[in-house]
């Protein structure tokens, strides 16, 4: 914390000003995440448990990278209205987003593919 500034927001409700913020990334990047991954499992053919662990390599990582491309500018958008207090303009969120989005991409996924 800075010196002189105080670290509790204004109001209580500016704590919360991006819970809806947050589960409009959350949600579709779940939803993405999971329908990409059981169509990479699909298409590459393979049954529910996997035998071949370049497959779950494959499949996980197509999967993460097409969830943060759709999560990256809902991102922006929550940060944006956690900061400001609920006024997040979506104006060049998009852009902003998938500017960010293969930077996320390569920090991320070598994350999902050890857990």
């Amino acid at each position: 914390a800075q010196a002189g500034v105080d670290a509790f927001p204004a109001r209580p409700t500016d704590l919360y000003a991006g819970v809806g913020r947050s589960l409009e990334a959350a949600v579709p990047y779940a939803v993405t995440y999971y329908g990409a991954r059981e169509l990479t499992r699909r298409f590459v053919g393979d049954g529910l448990a996997p035998a071949d662990l370049s497959v779950v390599l494959a499949t996980v990582g197509v999967s993460e990278a097409v969830a943060i491309a759709v999560r990256a500018p809902a991102d922006v958008l929550a940060t944006r209205a956690q900061v400001r207090g609920g006024d997040a303009n979506p104006s060049n969120a998009i852009a902003l987003g998938l500017e960010r989005a293969p930077a996320q991409i390569c920090s991320e996924v070598p994350y999902v593919l050890l857990r």
